[in-house]
């Protein structure tokens, strides 16, 4: 489940950006049974600002600190090593770096060898560029290699390779159609053997729809999206309407074990 403390994420900017929302978010997060909240404080959609490490630290500190312990897993969005650390020091489980620890150069030997888990997202350019650079010879090849690239790296620094998730990157440096193709080829990108995250919810993919021009108006798609992903084996799906993910999770499993009885 997302928890962004931000004032800018394109979907839900501002809607825990005060302390006191982000804390009775997390626990109201934790009371339902999430497996895994990913905390957020700097917003990487399209033309995004960056934030200092310290600025992007405080907006977290406390719901980070908050967090651990709760019950499920805390997994910290960010690209910065200062940010990371802070994180590690405060005992989350997971590093999730849109930029697969390419951004900033101390994130690789900072985490090799620590005790967590590693999402790695594919991604080209950055928030202020992205879209541009949706130029590919041939779209799923290419994201698969520059993953299997940045897996390497990490195992190569020391990182216990069965502790890598891999995340294609849907908006990210995609046009429309390309993160449909995507999610056609999810099969594919279990060739690498890491577990795969995925995050759909409310994206731009699904803008074009009837009665989606605005994000919270892209649910329906969004669950629909998450539907297949499960279907596909996607091991882990990051989502901002947890409650309504939770209800069709939990009515898929109904329906395999029913078929399976």
């Amino acid at each position: 489940a997302i928890l962004n403390i931000t004032p800018d994420s394109f979907s839900d900017g501002g809607k825990h950006f005060g302390q006191h929302a982000a804390l009775n978010a997390l626990d109201e997060m934790a009371d339902a049974g999430v497996d895994v909240v990913d905390i957020g404080g700097e917003s990487t959609r399209p033309g995004a600002t960056e934030l200092t490490w310290q600025e992007e630290w405080g907006r977290i500190e406390e719901a980070v600190r908050h967090a651990v312990g709760l019950g499920p897993k805390v997994s910290v969005d960010t690209r910065k090593a200062p940010v990371m650390e802070k994180a590690l020091e405060a005992g989350v489980d997971i590093i999730n770096d849109v930029s697969a620890l390419e951004f900033d150069a101390d994130a690789l030997p900072l985490l090799a060898g620590q005790d967590v888990d590693l999402v790695l997202m594919h991604h080209r350019g950055t928030p202020k560029n992205m879209q541009e650079l949706t130029n590919y010879d041939d779209l799923i090849p290419e994201i698969m290699g520059h993953l299997q690239g940045r897996v390497e790296a990490c195992v190569a620094a020391g990182h216990d390779r069965a502790r890598i998730m891999i995340d294609p990157g849907i908006g990210f440096a995609k046009s429309l159609e390309q993160n449909y193709d995507i999610l056609h080829a999810l099969p594919a990108f279990h060739g690498l053997g890491q577990p795969i995250l995925l995050g759909v919810s409310r994206k731009s993919l699904f803008k074009t729809l009837p009665f989606a021009g605005h994000t919270e108006g892209r649910l329906p798609a969004s669950l629909a999206a998450q539907c297949l992903a499960i279907q596909q084996a996607v091991q882990m799906l990051r989502v901002h309407d947890w409650r309504e993910s939770l209800q069709m999770r939990a009515f898929m499993e109904h329906l395999w074990f029913a078929s399976t009885s």
